[in-house]
């Protein structure tokens, strides 16, 4: 008998993917469910066999988000517009499926909150390295985790995947780098906002994945929150205009 969650998964994927969420990785629910505690798991339609899908981006995110900003001024005034572009893009994808669905998403709060760096390590996306970073075999650090989505349908079979350890023959040097961003935040606990380029350190101390680096504005705005990059990102200027209307 066909499997059926290859096409459940191209699905939904392939809108994610044009929308720039780029990363799709399917795994069973039973593998998450199993390796984190009762606070975290997710809906599982009664069988942990079912179907799981973890969402996430590279650097493809950007220039899609951007581009929406700019044609959808109610997102750019949104107070989490990634957050709110990225929840729109994967519900868009989702109900299109005949199938039921459920979708938890990285950035709510409990009790809705998922472990989504374990759900990339169980299914083989990433591997969640010593300084708590998630090494994708390409693209190293420079990913996002954004949602899981569960669907009603027999997912993978086998055992859980769990990504390939990255980081066997690294120098570690990112442990060093997460030292230093830590001892930032005392005694005073200052927020990763204050201290951005110390955590970005810990990113970039990485050597996987350095072509994949997300876009300057990507990154300042991503750890540091500033409206200012989107509103500077999001303006039309005048030769874009003159073309426009040419």
């Amino acid at each position: 008998m066909c499997e059926v969650w290859p096409r459940v998964v191209e699905q939904v994927s392939v809108p994610c993917r044009n929308a720039g969420l780029d990363l799709a990785e399917p795994f069973q629910v039973g593998w998450y469910n199993r390796a984190v505690a009762a606070e975290y798991r997710v809906p599982d339609f009664g069988d942990p066999g079912r179907l799981a899908v973890l969402l996430g981006n590279t650097r493809a995110l950007w220039p899609r988000l951007v581009a929406t900003l700019r044609a959808r001024p109610s997102v750019a005034k949104d107070p989490n517009p990634i957050e709110r572009y990225v929840t729109e893009t994967v519900h868009s994808a989702l109900e299109r499926l005949s199938q039921r669905w459920e979708v938890r998403f990285a950035h709510e709060p409990p009790p809705r909150r998922i472990a989504v760096q374990r759900a990339a390590h169980v299914s083989g996306l990433a591997y969640l390295s010593p300084a708590h970073l998630s090494i994708h075999p390409e693209h190293g650090p420079w990913i996002s985790l954004r949602a899981v989505a569960v669907i009603d349908v027999a997912g993978p079979s086998g055992p859980p995947r769990e990504a390939v350890r990255t980081c066997a023959d690294c120098a570690r040097s990112c442990e060093a780098a997460l030292a230093r961003a830590l001892a930032l935040g005392t005694p005073e606990m200052k927020t990763v906002e204050e201290n951005w380029q110390a955590w970005l350190a810990v990113r970039d101390s990485c050597p996987i994945g350095r072509a994949s680096r997300f876009q300057e504005d990507h990154i300042r705005y991503g750890y540091t929150k500033d409206r200012e990059i989107l509103r500077r990102c999001t303006m039309i200027t005048s030769d874009e205009t003159r073309e426009s209307d040419s």
